[in-house]
């Protein structure tokens, strides 16, 4: 194999090899990043789409508990996991005001990215955890 590298059809042979290298490494790059940013992006718009039904359910029920369920049950239809809706938080602002006189509701939602070395290896599951915030105003709200 030296004989082969150290020849002309060996600098061919070993410029072949390390594109393939290059390639494998930029390939396993996308793979583990690509989830992750994907997730991201995604989590943002459900964030918002959860905080608004939320508000709404809050507006029309009066209820804390009735926004926390509608959470729950729109996360559900989105395809989250339970572990992910039990480390969602759902937050009714301000804290001192009454059951009844909550202004804005503030949902952080929680999503895991799939990627190839999280699922096997679990101690680095922690960095495709993406949490991600949005509030929506209770007086605002729309039927969803």
């Amino acid at each position: 194999m030296k004989k082969l590298l150290a020849s002309e059809d060996g600098g061919t042979l070993s410029f072949l090899i390390k594109v393939a290298i290059v390639i494998a490494v930029i390939a396993l790059i996308i793979a583990e990043v690509g989830p992750v940013v994907w997730i991201h992006i995604s989590t943002m718009q459900e964030a918002d789409d959860i905080a608004n039904g939320v508000a709404f359910a809050y507006k029309t029920q009066g209820n804390p508990d009735a926004g926390v369920a509608k959470a729950a049950e729109m996360m559900k239809l989105m395809g989250y996991s339970d572990q992910e809706i039990l480390e969602s938080r759902v937050e009714f602002l301000p804290p001192q005001a009454g059951p009844r006189d909550k202004t804005e509701v503030k949902v952080t939602v929680v999503r895991y990215a799939k990627t190839i070395l999280t699922s096997h290896i679990s101690f680095m599951k922690k960095w495709s955890r993406i949490a991600t915030s949005k509030t929506a105003s209770v007086a605002e709200s729309s039927s969803q």
